[in-house]
């Protein structure tokens, strides 16, 4: 112990903010762990778009948890301030929530026991079919529907 306040004799030693959960204002109960990120706040024909999305996969607007992307958070802080087991990103690459990952719109991908699901924004979605087309493809793969 001798030895240890020797070597950090004059040391000065800052305190370092505790990690702590970020709150984030986000709309839903979230019944199902299935957070729903876009990159602006949502206007009425985004949340419209977003119940067909989700009658398509039998889920309802509580089950799901929808965030609007407005400030810098990483994958981190999001998973501490909302439980989530599967992630929809609309318009945000991985790399705006700090994951350095290679990935393919339309394709998902596991992350830390997270199922992702990165796509464009939910108006170029509303307005291409080919758009659609990938995302049910995706959503039938990521909600293991035949």
């Amino acid at each position: 112990m001798q030895q240890l306040k020797q070597l950090f004799e004059g040391t000065e030693f800052l305190a370092v903010p505790e990690f702590g959960k970020k709150e984030i204002p986000f709309e839903g109960v979230n019944k199902k762990n299935i957070l729903i990120a876009c990159d602006s706040p949502l206007q009425d024909s985004d949340k419209a778009f977003i119940r067909k999305i989700l009658s398509s996969v039998q889920l309802e607007p509580d089950d799901v948890a929808l965030y609007a992307l407005t400030d810098s958070i990483s994958f981190h802080e999001l998973k501490a301030a909302v439980n989530f087991h599967k992630l929809l990103l609309f318009a945000i690459t991985p790399q705006q929530l700090s994951l350095n990952i290679l990935h393919e719109n339309y394709k998902p991908f596991s992350f830390l026991g997270t199922q992702i699901l990165v796509c464009d924004s939910l108006s170029s979605i509303s307005n291409s079919e080919k758009a659609k087309s990938l995302l049910w493809k995706a959503l039938k793969t990521l909600f293991g529907i035949k």
